[in-house]
């Protein structure tokens, strides 16, 4: 699965696939949109963050029982975050309330090259694409118009 970032200016970056806006990368923060349920951003943003910590290189030899069990806490608006091996925020999903979608951001290192962090992405997208079994990205309100690359 192919993912591109293209660049929209002042270290920003809108992540596509298929000429669907799937999200998008501005510094430390990485943001992938498009899911109609909490249900759909939880389960994607499970394998994002598995993925996100396999990248970091702190999964370590746990299963994934073990990181679904010791990773997710729920804030006071009953929406979940998803906490690293030190204990700081990794993922959380933002309700949109204009239009009733959610989306999930997660945080990178500081120092992160923008390479890596298209790395990154390009990881946790085949992650969470493959346990949406395909269903996500679809086009949306949001983004139901093709992208085109100035060349």
């Amino acid at each position: 699965m192919t993912l591109s970032l293209l660049f929209g200016g002042s270290s920003t970056y809108r992540l596509v696939h298929d000429g669907l806006a799937v999200g998008w990368l501005v510094g430390g923060s990485l943001v992938f949109t498009g899911f109609d349920s909490l249900a759909e951003a939880e389960r994607a943003s499970d394998a994002g963050y598995v993925a996100l910590l396999d990248w970091f290189g702190g999964a370590g030899d746990a299963t994934d029982e073990e990181r679904a069990r010791i990773h997710v806490a729920i804030d006071e608006n009953d929406v979940s975050e998803w906490i690293g091996p030190n204990g700081k925020a990794l993922a959380r999903i933002i309700r949109l309330v204009e239009d009733d979608g959610f989306l999930v951001e997660f945080t990178l290192p500081r120092d992160v090259h923008t390479v890596a962090a298209a790395r990154a992405a390009s990881r946790m997208f085949d992650a969470m694409h493959s346990t949406m079994h395909a269903a996500w990205p679809r086009a949306t309100r949001v983004d139901e118009r093709k992208i085109v690359a100035k060349g």
